[in-house]
């Protein structure tokens, strides 16, 4: 696909990092390490790429341990609600849906609903039971976003709003307020180019880049067969994004592959 870099953010979690390093060749883009950090909270829920970290660093390696358990605790009740609502769910068919030592979240509670007939696709279970006011939504105990800030710095990485065009922003909130307040936390970064995202919106969303001094990066947010229409390595109309515009140190901090 003529990548020479990638980057794997996988969610609350380094092992497809972890992974990454271990196959790591001469025939492959060089890897930026990474993780999407489930974020809650003031200023609100986002997602929070780090990028360039450190996947080993004691700091991160106990919080994601943390987060896990929250999230475990999270998918048991997901399972039990769907059970009162006629859907008996048993967690450990669930997890069948998520990568080993990978951690089980919505999407494969989607997966797992979508399988089994219960819904048509990952639109309708999320509407019907999954999303943040669905039937069987249930809450989980989350960093803030600074919190999570603070732990990527302290993996030695930089950090990035994600996809910021898809927050949800209360009510009389504009974007550049969100994105000011982020950067009042210490983040680093916003995420400019998405599939999701507009030409219009890619260049609204460099010029605040410019404004509150902070780099860009981009992403295809691909999750595999969870999510067809998102292509590895294309995040615009016309592909991949100018590299020139991409926040020079992550390039540095890439693992170069073992020739």
């Amino acid at each position: 696909m003529g990548l020479t870099h990638l980057a794997i953010t996988d969610h609350d979690t380094t092992a497809g990092v972890r992974e990454g390093c271990r196959v790591l060749s001469e025939y492959m883009p060089k890897l930026i390490c990474g993780i999407e950090l489930s974020c809650s909270g003031a200023p609100g829920k986002c997602h929070m790429l780090g990028l360039g970290i450190d996947p080993g660093n004691v700091t991160l390696c106990g919080t994601l341990e943390r987060v896990q358990s929250a999230r475990n605790e999270r998918n048991e009740l997901i399972a039990g609600r769907l059970t009162q609502l006629g859907i008996p769910c048993d967690i450990n068919d669930v997890r069948k849906y998520a990568s080993d030592d990978g951690v089980v979240g919505r999407p494969h509670f989607a997966q797992w609903l979508i399988a089994n007939g219960h819904c048509n696709d990952m639109h309708h279970a999320f509407r019907a039971y999954l999303g943040d006011d669905a039937k069987a939504f249930m809450p989980v105990d989350c960093l803030t976003p600074a919190e999570g800030i603070a732990i990527i710095h302290a993996a030695g990485g930089r950090a990035y709003i994600a996809h910021p065009m898809l927050l949800r922003l209360k009510a009389h909130e504009t974007l550049e307020q969100r994105i000011k307040a982020l950067t009042d936390a210490g983040m680093d970064g916003i995420e400019v180019f998405y599939p999701e995202h507009t030409p219009v919106q890619n260049e609204r969303l460099a010029r605040m880049a410019v404004k509150f001094g902070l780099t860009m990066t981009a992403g295809s947010d691909y999750h595999g067969r969870s999510r067809p229409h998102n292509v590895l390595g294309r995040m615009t109309d016309t592909g991949q994004p100018p590299i020139d515009q991409i926040d020079p140190w992550l390039l540095e901090m890439a693992i170069s592959p073992v020739r």
